[in-house]
């Protein structure tokens, strides 16, 4: 289900298209987030909209979940987390999964600064954990 919703983003052929697979991509079911870590700890500061970012160990593997309280937000966090979570942390990069996602152009410059501060709050998390 998840595939199906990242390649209907990928394949839009205009903004507005995108932009509504965008938001039906931040549900719940493919972000999951407790709600009790919805704390002052777990928000990313730099960002206008809230978010919130944990980063456990399972088994020896960094699981990364977030949330935000804005429904883009939410649509564009699954990109992050789907990317790192194929490349591997060390390959991501952010704008080369936006330009990816056709999204660069259309993204605020406080937008695209606030995903720069949640991937850097991903990196300082990860580093923390090892």
């Amino acid at each position: 289900m998840l595939e199906t919703q990242l390649q209907q983003v990928l394949q839009a052929n205009n903004w507005e298209s995108r932009y509504r697979f965008l938001m039906k991509l931040g549900t719940t079911d493919n972000l999951p987030f407790d709600e009790a870590d919805k704390t002052e700890h777990n928000l990313v500061s730099g960002c206008e909209s809230q978010v919130w970012l944990v980063c456990k160990q399972l088994d020896g593997q960094t699981i990364i979940q977030a949330s935000s309280d804005s429904k883009i937000v939410r649509g564009l966090l699954v990109i992050i987390l789907s990317e790192i979570s194929q490349l591997g942390i060390d390959k991501f990069e952010l704008a080369a999964s936006l330009n990816k996602y056709h999204l660069s152009n259309h993204l605020s410059e406080s937008r695209a600064n606030g995903l720069n501060q949640i991937h850097q709050h991903i990196l300082h998390k990860i580093q923390q954990n090892s």
